[in-house]
């Protein structure tokens, strides 16, 4: 049996602020994430970077875009700020989260784009396949999580995910399940799957050494089999840059001087 713990509220354990950046293309995908993202309990001191990557000549509808996002997060109460790059999705994505020092980036987990012309999920998979800053790709959840369950193997990258889900803002009166894997477990993401299912779990949290598996001809990792499969959102907070002390993340982003 899988070990369940209360959730204790972040602001019993920590004060630091959260940095978020949330990603979004217009898409209906985006906005199942944005409306995730404002229903969880944030601070007045935590901060969200609403970012949106433009293709050639469509400038004007990213704002647009980005515009109706800080809208919807003002509204609740959320400080804001508002970015609009070039260049490819994921690419850019993760060059602005290294540049305002994110903790956590928040995408949607499919839908087409209508700004890039890109689809998301394929951005959400190369995120969380970088994995340098924790990833949240939010699916078919529109209010804040209440059964979350945390995926860890014992490796490095499980500490930093539950040092991670420390601070996440979750609601009060949240619970985690913890399933142990063992190390390399070979069919680790239909165990988790299974898992989430039978806990009617409404966020997976990913800390686990990435590893591939291959399923006939394609090799694919063990974020994009959970995913792919996944009936909710799947957080990968396994990302090391996130782990740093931010002074050390602001010179990993400025370089040497």
């Amino acid at each position: 049996m899988c070990p369940y713990f209360p959730y204790r509220a972040r602001g019993e354990d920590s004060g630091t602020p959260m940095r978020m950046l949330f990603a979004t293309d217009g898409s209906n995908g985006a906005s199942v994430a944005l409306e995730f993202l404002a229903s969880l309990p944030l601070s007045q001191a935590d901060t969200v970077t609403v970012l949106s990557v433009a293709a050639r000549g469509e400038r004007p509808h990213a704002q647009e875009v980005a515009e109706t996002a800080v809208r919807a997060l003002g509204a609740r109460g959320i400080r804001t700020s508002l970015r609009v790059e070039r260049g490819p999705v994921a690419d850019a994505i993760l060059a602005v989260a290294l540049e305002t020092v994110a903790d956590l980036v928040v995408v949607g987990s499919r839908g087409l784009g209508t700004v890039s012309g890109a689809l998301l999920g394929s951005t959400a998979r190369a995120l969380a396949h970088e994995a340098v800053v924790p990833v949240l790709a939010v699916r078919d959840r529109h209010e804040a999580p209440r059964h979350v369950l945390a995926a860890v193997d014992g490796s490095p990258e499980a500490e930093r995910a539950l040092a991670f889900l420390v601070r996440l803002p979750l609601p009060r009166g949240a619970g985690t399940t913890y399933l142990q894997l063992a190390p390399c477990e070979r069919r680790a993401a239909d165990e988790i799957l299974s898992q989430a299912a039978r806990a009617s779990t409404d966020l997976i949290v990913l800390g686990t050494a990435d590893q591939t598996t291959r399923r006939g001809l394609i090799e694919t990792s063990l974020a994009d089999q959970v995913l792919s499969g996944a009936h909710c959102p799947v957080l990968v907070a396994s990302g090391g840059f996130a782990a740093w002390p931010v002074a050390h993340r602001r010179e990993a982003v400025a370089g040497p001087v």
